[in-house]
């Protein structure tokens, strides 16, 4: 019989409430991008709706892949680890899509925007998939070394600081190269002395001019 008591869980009560929260908060605006999602979209097709689709979703069900995993709700363990780590690269995955899938907005170099293309392929092949594979390995095995599970951990560790500065550079090339249409707003107003150099050289006063006659 299943317990109640988050204790039972290795959680306490109010960590079991936020929790709850930031679940709530995670589907609440899943359901609001939804919205958004079918109704200003004209066309159903193309790498950024269904990148946003895709990581919408993730952000949805990667926190009740979560709650299975930790109080213990699913029949099979292996199941819910692959679920876990599926939901997990539709969220991660699929928001780096996104943001490379609106970078030639802003970015005119089509080799970077390639090479962005490129890092994201190599961090889901050497990130994700290695770690999939040591998830269900690792659900298989009731007596698996303890010193591999602490590598497992570090390799999740990496992993994670590998995806900040993947995410770090993305945004690095948004903030870099602004698109022209945010030009004249207040965030990228150009300062005063990139200002001045663009404006025209005004005449010294004393320049002589023709007199009209």
């Amino acid at each position: 019989m299943r317990s109640d008591n988050p204790r039972d869980y290795g959680m306490d009560l109010p960590t079991a409430m936020a929790v709850a929260g930031f679940v709530a908060v995670a589907w609440v605006y899943t359901i609001e991008l939804q919205f958004k999602i079918w109704i200003f979209f004209k066309r159903y097709t193309g790498l950024y709706f269904w990148s946003l689709l895709v990581a919408s979703w993730g952000c949805a069900l990667h926190p009740l892949a979560v709650l299975l995993f930790k109080f213990k709700l699913g029949r099979s363990t292996e199941a819910v680890r692959m679920f876990l780590s599926s939901t997990w690269i539709m969220m991660v995955t699929g928001q780096a899509l996104v943001l490379y899938s609106r970078l030639h907005l802003v970015l005119r170099n089509k080799w970077k925007v390639r090479w962005v293309l490129i890092m994201i392929i190599i961090n889901f092949l050497i990130l994700h998939v290695p770690v999939l594979t040591l998830n269900q390995i690792v659900s298989g095995f009731s007596d698996f070394p303890i010193k591999l599970i602490h590598d497992m951990r570090l390799v999740l560790d990496v992993r994670l600081c590998m995806i900040c500065l993947d995410r770090w550079l993305i945004w690095f090339s948004y903030d870099r190269h602004p698109p022209p249409f945010l030009g004249q707003t207040e965030c990228y107003r150009p300062s005063p002395s990139t200002r001045r150099s663009r404006e025209p050289a005004s005449p010294s006063k004393n320049s002589s001019y023709p007199v009209s006659t």
